[in-house]
Formats: structure tokens, C-alpha cells, sequence
């Protein structure tokens, strides 16, 4: 026997062959499962697979259409009324749940940073050093080097200025120019 299986969804046919997990890969393990079933139960029958396109007047398909309709309008089926794959609760989108898991985490990072003692202070220089662009990018540098970072932005770093302020150089002025105070701007632009 032949028994042919069309679909009116070209990416649903390329699906099928893809061996790469991804979402929503289970219906396509579901769906290999009961292939294997029928080719089990009918030894030495052909199983097509064709894509042809919509409403080209295939009475499977015409039906598949209106019930996609009738579910897309709410007026769903009763749940013994479908296949027994989804009578169960669909199983968790691992890249679903690692997206909720990550946005929680970030909300708890926000709360603990708003709520510390040092945010405040450094909230005034810039609001967004616990977001994740910022955390990118310094990851890979050395403690040292983001400390470092840190302290240019409101300018409490070692540089004249900010070194004469706390009663740790005679003098704000930049020692290698001698012509302005050695502050963050200065050193970096100008200097």
C-alpha cells in the first residue's frame, strides 16, 4: 500500500527531515513516532511526504483549514475531541524557559542593585552599569581594568585632580602638560 501525506506548509516538510533539535521539535518527534507505528503495522507500504499549496481542493487539507479557523477563533475543541499527543499538557520551550529564568534573574539584579548601598552614588553617573551591554562587554577584562573603568566615569581615579582632592598630590595640574588640571576629559582628549 501507498500512503501519501500532504501538507500545506512548505517549512513543515523541510522540518520533518531536519535532524537539528529546535522549538517545537517534539511534534515532529511525535509525528515520527507514529510514522514508524504505521510503517510497523503495514509492512512494506511507501509513506510520501508532499507539500502542495492551500486550498487546492484536498478534502484533508480543506478540513485542516477549517478547524485552524474555528481554533484561531476560540472555539476550541473539547480536549477528548483531539489527537492523544495533546490531550497532555504541552511540554516547557527550553529556550522559553531559559528566556523567563534570565528575565527574572534580571529583575532580582535591578532590585538588589537599586536597593544597595552604592547605587545611589553611582546612579548619578550612569544608570545603566548593571545591564547586561555593560556586563558584556567588561567581562573578559581584568578586575583590575574594570575597576579602573568604574572610577573615570565619575572621576575618582588616579589623576591630579581627583588625587589633589583627597590630600594625595600637591597640585591638580597635569604633570606632563603643566597646563590644566589633570582630570578625566583632560587626560583622555586633550593630554
Amino acid at each position: 500500500g501507498k500512503v501519501t501525506v500532504v501538507f500545506d506548509n512548505q517549512a513543515a516538510v523541510m522540518a520533518i527531515g531536519a535532524r537539528k533539535s529546535g522549538p517545537g521539535h517534539w511534534i515532529w518527534d511525535k509525528w515520527h513516532a507514529l510514522a514508524e507505528e504505521v510503517m510497523r503495522r503495514h509492512p512494506g507500504a511507501k509513506l510520501t511526504i508532499r507539500w502542495a499549496p492551500g486550498h487546492r481542493d484536498i478534502p484533508g487539507n480543506e478540513r485542516a483549514d477549517v478547524e485552524a479557523k474555528r481554533a484561531a477563533q476560540d472555539r476550541l475543541s473539547s480536549s477528548r475531541d483531539l489527537a492523544p499527543t495533546l490531550q497532555r499538557p504541552l511540554p516547557f520551550s527550553k529556550s522559553a524557559v531559559r528566556q523567563a529564568y534570565n528575565g527574572e534573574l534580571k529583575a532580582i539584579v535591578l532590585d538588589k542593585w537599586k536597593r544597595s548601598r552604592r547605587y545611589e552614588r553611582t546612579a548619578q553617573y550612569d544608570r545603566r552599569l548593571h545591564k547586561g551591554s555593560y556586563l558584556a562587554l567588561t567581562e573578559k577584562l581584568p578586575r583590575s581594568l574594570v575597576v579602573l573603568l568604574l572610577q573615570l566615569r565619575p572621576g575618582h581615579c588616579p589623576l591630579s585632580k581627583h588625587l589633589h582632592r583627597i590630600n594625595k598630590a600637591d597640585s591638580p595640574i597635569c604633570p606632563c602638560c603643566r597646563q590644566a588640571d589633570e582630570s578625566v576629559a583632560h587626560y583622555l582628549l586633550h593630554c
